[in-house]
């Protein structure tokens, strides 16, 4: 076997196939003898993505690690370019995977109402799929109140944008060693009744994020302002981190197919 064969088989038993017999993706693409991809894996551009990316997960096919904190937060931005936070714990509020809501602060637009403005809740979680697995971010206010009302003001200055942030302070933690993973499609949608229904779904993919991800959402800037925005979801579509003992099965058959090659 050659040289360059022996790395390809090397290459692809550490990442590449695993992530097929692990999740169902149909490889595409070809790894050079550098260790990077070129070309398209489970219909993510994978270019330049380094085989080594990918470990061992340590729980049932999630591609977020067991028990991670992430932090989460609402920004909104001045006439004069201020930025506060509508949550009032501000950007380093974290929230665990699978905690349920979870208060980031009180809302800070929040009118006042028995002596309470109502709290900013997060509760994010992954779903895990056939060949990708799904992370989806939920903010809702505790009391149905909008997020950022019309006429918002702070001093002499007017606040009319606002956005999310999620993982910039404490990222979502991938189980991949370099801690990202490839990302096919995300998506921000807005509710005015409490998740029950969305009066506005857009993609943010190469906007705010893009593959691969490395667990961060600085957001994109909304002008939704008295709109009764008071349940925002995100969802984030990744790849998967392979599972334990799928490297043997795999060298096996890279090692098969090279030896055909040489016959």
């Amino acid at each position: 076997m050659s040289r360059v064969n022996v790395m390809l088989a090397v290459a692809a038993l550490t990442a590449l196939a695993p992530v097929a017999l692990a999740g169902g993706i149909n490889l595409g693409g070809s790894i050079g003898a550098s260790g990077r991809v070129s070309g398209s894996v489970g219909g993510a551009d994978m270019t330049g993505f380094s085989v080594d990316s990918f470990t061992t997960r340590d729980d049932l096919g999630g591609s977020v690690k067991s028990d991670d904190p992430a932090s989460f937060s609402l920004p909104m931005y001045g006439s004069d370019g201020t930025k506060l936070y509508i949550n009032t714990l501000g950007a380093g509020a974290t929230v665990k995977i699978n905690e349920g809501f979870k208060s980031i602060g009180e809302n800070r637009n929040g009118q006042l109402i028995n002596g309470s403005r109502g709290n900013i809740m997060v509760s994010w979680d992954e779903q895990v799929l056939t060949n990708k697995n799904v992370v989806t971010v939920l903010y809702m206010t505790s009391d149905g109140q909008d997020i950022l009302p019309s006429g918002v003001m702070v001093g002499n200055e007017t606040f009319d944008f606002w956005t999310w942030n999620v993982g910039v302070i404490d990222p979502i933690n991938f189980q991949s060693q370099d801690g990202k993973v490839p990302l096919f499609a995300a998506t921000v949608s807005l509710s005015r009744d409490g998740g029950d229904s969305f009066y506005s779904s857009k993609s943010i993919f190469n906007k705010s994020v893009s593959s691969p991800w490395n667990g961060k959402d600085g957001g994109v800037t909304q002008i939704d302002v008295g709109q009764g925005v008071n349940f925002i979801r995100l969802r984030y579509e990744v790849g998967q981190v392979p599972g334990p003992g799928t490297g043997a099965l795999l060298g096996l058959g890279v090692l098969a197919a090279a030896r055909r090659r040489r016959r």
